[in-house]
């Protein structure tokens, strides 16, 4: 096969070279870059069916949130971890306590290695459909979670930015989670009782 001689195979692709290739391959060339141009351009679509921008929720609804972190006052402890108060829960769980070490609870979470909603989530007790449980002060969980999970209420939702030291650190998590990522989760507080 030879190359044809409207190609830029054999010659570079001038003006020139690209006025002298017949009607049909200029148009071809064209719509195959605006194609490509509008790939660039457009957002990739989720499994989720939500745009970017949004999180899922348990209703099967999308709710927006502000994707630019700079745009949040999170709060941030001694530690490091750093938390957005979502949901605060019933005015009746507000006034209840917060989870004490030996105690049971049950969580929904969603969370992401690229920040909030940015790629695929590394896990997800919301798609598997139950909530995560585990027995706080046990060490059974990340420090990042230990800490936000032991300040929450009932009922209560968190975004939370948990920094590597109080995450999986250098090494990482079965290939999921790369060394010295920052965790990103959406945490919703399901239901606390004594084991």
């Amino acid at each position: 096969l030879q190359p044809s001689p409207y190609s830029c195979e054999n010659t570079p692709c001038t003006a020139t070279t690209m006025i002298a290739a017949p009607r049909f391959i200029r148009r071809r060339l064209f719509l195959t870059a605006t194609l490509a141009s509008l790939l660039l351009v457009l957002p990739s679509a989720r499994a989720d069916g939500c745009p970017p921008g949004t999180s899922h929720t348990d209703e099967g609804t999308c709710e927006a949130f502000a994707s630019n972190d700079s745009e949040i006052d999170y709060v941030s402890t001694p530690s490091g971890l750093r938390y957005l108060v979502v949901d605060g829960g019933s005015s009746e769980a507000q006034a209840a306590r917060s989870p004490q070490s030996g105690q049971r609870v049950s969580a929904h979470y969603t969370g992401w290695t690229g920040g909030f909603d940015r790629g695929a989530p590394f896990d997800s007790s919301r798609r598997k459909g139950s909530p995560f449980s585990f027995v706080v002060g046990r060490g059974k969980v990340i420090q990042g979670w230990e800490e936000a999970i032991s300040s929450m209420v009932k009922g209560e939702r968190r975004r939370l930015i948990i920094p590597p030291e109080l995450g999986y650190g250098d090494a990482g998590a079965g290939g999921v989670i790369p060394p010295g990522a920052t965790l990103y989760f959406d945490v919703e507080l399901v239901d606390i009782w004594d084991e």
